[in-house]
């Protein structure tokens, strides 16, 4: 028979935890690998503005100085073909996206004549949102069907393009 509990022999405290502890489960610290987001290509509007700011810089003997190509007018001009705004050539043309792409290319290649744009900030700023506008404008046009191209043939009209009006180690 039992023992009451009263009666029951009672264990002695030690002070010590006897008991062992069991892990359960293993918990373990990690984060989702992070992506670097892909940044939102510019506009035409905020390369413009970009240029405008360049070109504020600039001292009215350089300006005055610019062969006309070189111009800011010249360089909003070509902006606005370069977006669609103001093409030289039909939208309808089998040669509309080779024609637009070539144009913001010539935005930078007519800028790149002002005198030191190479070593000034913002030109160097405007020069890289416009490779980046570029880019994102001739996968815009492809994808509407503005080339005749295979993707691997844009692929490498695209590299190509950038590299040649833009430079290898940009953006």
């Amino acid at each position: 028979m039992p023992l009451p509990p009263s009666e029951a022999p009672q264990p002695t405290d030690t002070g010590a935890n006897t008991q062992t502890p069991v892990a359960t489960e293993t918990i373990k610290a990690t984060r989702p690998p992070t992506e670097t987001p892909r940044p939102t290509p510019p506009t035409s509007e905020e390369v413009l503005r970009l240029y405008r700011d360049a070109y504020s810089q600039l001292d009215s003997n350089t300006v005055n100085s610019l062969p006309i190509q070189a111009t800011l007018g010249e360089i909003e001009i070509l902006l606005s073909g370069c977006d669609e705004q103001n093409s030289v050539i039909s939208p309808d043309s089998p040669n509309f996206g080779i024609a637009v792409s070539n144009t913001c290319g010539h935005v930078a290649r007519n800028a790149d004549q002002v005198p030191g744009s190479a070593k000034l900030e913002k030109f160097i700023l405007a020069r890289n949102e416009l490779k980046l506008f570029t880019g994102a404008k001739m996968d815009s046009l492809y994808q509407r069907g503005k080339f005749r191209f295979s993707q691997g043939e844009y692929d490498l009209f695209k590299q190509d393009l950038l590299d040649n009006y833009f430079g290898k180690n940009l953006p």
